[in-house]
């Protein structure tokens, strides 16, 4: 699941939540952090999102994208003041940071490594090749005697030179 609405969402909520609370402390240092990393974890989670295999922890990254509607969902009752214990409040501002962190985590680990996608680019070749090639006699009696070669070869597995 390649989704990047979740942490646009959860960035989203945190930011309104953190510009919402600032009416009531008045720190432009502590609001500046409130914004900067909710909208730098959506970017790294979007980045890693995107490089992401296709399905994997596909069942988390959809329960994270339900709680980041839920989260929005309060936020805007909150905004429109009929539920107005929701905004401005630092435990959705929180739950919205956790959420991201936990999208974040999830879209790290589901980046394939590189020795994965070397394997996976060379297991493409390689079948590509084989799909365009026909096996003649010749390829298939010289494999026949590669894999005796492996097997033991004449001398039925006991070598005793070093040749």
């Amino acid at each position: 699941m390649k989704s990047v609405i979740a942490p646009l969402l959860l960035a989203v909520v945190a930011v309104v939540q953190a510009l919402g609370r600032y009416m009531y402390h008045q720190d432009t240092i502590v609001v500046t952090g409130q914004m900067f990393f909710p909208i730098f974890l959506a970017g790294i989670s979007i980045f890693y999102a995107l490089r992401a295999k296709t399905g994997a922890y596909g069942t988390v990254k959809l329960a994270l994208l339900i709680l980041a509607v839920v989260a929005a969902a309060l936020t805007a009752a909150g905004w429109g003041m009929a539920l107005f214990w929701f905004y401005p409040s630092i435990w959705i501002y929180y739950a919205a940071f956790l959420l991201l962190v936990v999208y974040a985590v999830v879209s790290v680990l589901s980046t394939p490594s590189a020795k994965q996608t070397a394997k996976q680019s060379g297991a493409d070749e390689a079948d590509e090749a084989d799909a365009h090639a026909e096996p003649t006699e010749g390829a298939r009696g010289a494999s026949v005697a590669k894999q005796a070669e492996v097997d033991g070869g004449s001398d039925g597995g006991w070598r005793t030179t070093g040749r």
